[in-house]
């Protein structure tokens, strides 16, 4: 039987309040790295960090969340297979470029458990 290990989790919000709450909910179930830009999180993500989830906020300054996933996905198609979008709410704008990405979107304030089941799918049985 392979040995579990935990997962790695990236959470990308422009609050820092809301990525350390998000943080909390994971702490004792996976490793948790949170970055408040989508720049510092492309950064990590090209150099090659590896992640089994990705939480990210959809509006951000500099750097949406939808142009961070595309830029992920041309990096790394494996980490933008795992983005599960933010938000507070979508403006219009924002709105068919999210629905082409094909990633989940949570509504904030986010459901505990279902934060814990996507965790909980991301298969890290081990490698």
């Amino acid at each position: 039987m392979a040995e579990r290990r935990r997962p790695r989790l990236l959470i990308v919000d422009d609050h820092p309040d809301v990525a350390r709450a998000l943080a909390r909910v994971f702490e004792f179930d996976a490793d948790v790295v949170t970055d408040v830009s989508g720049a510092d999180a492309l950064r990590r993500i090209a150099s090659g960090e590896r992640f089994d989830l990705v939480l990210c906020d959809v509006m951000m300054p500099g750097m949406t969340g939808i142009e961070l996933f595309d830029r992920t996905r041309a990096i790394d198609p494996g980490v933008a297979a795992t983005f599960v979008f933010t938000t507070g709410g979508v403006a219009p704008e924002y709105a068919k470029p999210l629905a082409a990405t094909g990633a989940r979107c949570l509504y904030k304030p986010c459901d505990v458990k279902e934060l814990k089941r996507l965790l909980a799918a991301t298969g890290r049985e081990g490698e």
